[in-house]
């Protein structure tokens, strides 16, 4: 539910989320909206959720996208008899000392070397 709250909260990054978790109003809304008592620090949220194979939320996604097809709530988002899913891929953390068995790694001209976390998501459009 932590991970879950710091996209509902907007937070820009773990590190902000930790941050602002001492915040009155972030407090009320992790117990009210997410029923958070302890937030785990952003250290220990990264050892979690890096662990996750991304092929276990297929199921859970096919699972909502049936759903949505039976009830023909994606009719409306139909073109051309397909669905306009558009892209954007982003790097959502950057480092040149922090890094882990995903991490990408760049090496760059100056002799540094970075390390990142990349994310391409898609959404259902309608046209």
């Amino acid at each position: 539910m932590s991970a879950l709250a710091v996209f509902g909260i907007k937070s820009p990054s773990l590190l902000s989320f930790d941050t602002n978790k001492k915040d009155e109003r972030v407090i009320h809304n992790l117990k009210t909206l997410y029923n958070i008592k302890d937030v785990p620090s952003d250290t220990y949220m990264r050892e979690v959720l890096d662990e996750v194979d991304p092929k276990e939320l297929r199921k859970a996604f096919l699972s909502i996208f049936q759903i949505l097809q039976r009830e023909k709530v994606l009719e409306n988002y139909q073109f051309l008899k397909s669905y306009l899913i558009p892209l954007d891929g982003s790097e959502v953390f950057n480092s040149e000392k922090v890094f882990c068995k995903n991490c990408c790694k760049k090496e760059h001209k100056d002799g540094r070397t970075t390390y990142h976390h990349q994310i391409l998501t898609g959404v259902i459009c309608n046209p």
